[in-house]
């Protein structure tokens, strides 16, 4: 991807553990889009979702086979850590060549990472919002830390719109909901400007 190009051609491999992207499901913003749609008002004060891992990108961050991603997507179901992931992905059947594998630290559980990007809880809105960023530091049980930068900000919701009078797949449109989506870079350094800059470039 063009998010995946950049941040490799820019910062060594080395620096960053992983890449994760958090928000609501897919299947939650529909149902939510339809609801307001159909009712044909403004969203609440306080519509709260709830938030899961939606991709996990590791070094060298190049687009994964669609099932690959579903299985990240399922992966509430059990508990994985960024340490297995990056393995897998770094496989040398993957014809990396002599890439060495730079391994995580330790496990960081992927179930407790969406309420960590989310602390105030995954907000739909009728408004577009700033970007926030805050930062991350997890602690093993022998010391060792491994440091997060979190950017929240809010994308339109892309919904599906189908005619009556058309026999194709239909169209896509922007709605006027937005939804919170949370980028999480993982490092073991703690350069949280370098990785702050990251993000917002």
């Amino acid at each position: 991807s063009w998010a995946g190009v950049s941040m490799a051609d820019h910062l060594p491999p080395a620096l960053l553990e992983a890449c994760v992207v958090v928000g609501a499901s897919s299947d939650k913003l529909r149902e939510v889009y339809q609801v307001f749609a159909i009712n044909n008002n403004g969203t609440p004060e306080q519509l709260l979702l709830e938030p899961e891992v939606l991709h996990v990108l590791a070094p060298p961050f190049v687009n994964r086979p669609h099932a690959e991603n579903e299985a990240v997507r399922s992966h509430g179901k059990k508990r994985r850590s960024f340490l297995r992931k990056k393995r897998e992905q770094l496989a040398p059947s993957q014809g990396l060549g002599g890439s060495e594998d730079v391994s995580v630290t330790k496990d960081i559980d992927l179930m407790a990472l969406p309420q960590l990007c989310f602390p105030d809880g995954l907000q739909v809105t009728n408004e577009q919002k700033d970007e926030q960023f805050h930062f991350l530091v997890f602690t093993d049980v022998f010391g060792n830390k491994t440091h997060g930068v979190v950017m929240q900000c809010y994308r339109p919701i892309l919904v599906h719109r189908t005619s009556f009078f058309q026999n194709g797949p239909g169209s896509f449109k922007f709605s006027t909901l937005f939804s919170a989506y949370s980028f999480c870079v993982i490092s073991k350094y703690p350069y949280f400007t370098a990785l702050k800059d990251c993000l917002s470039w």
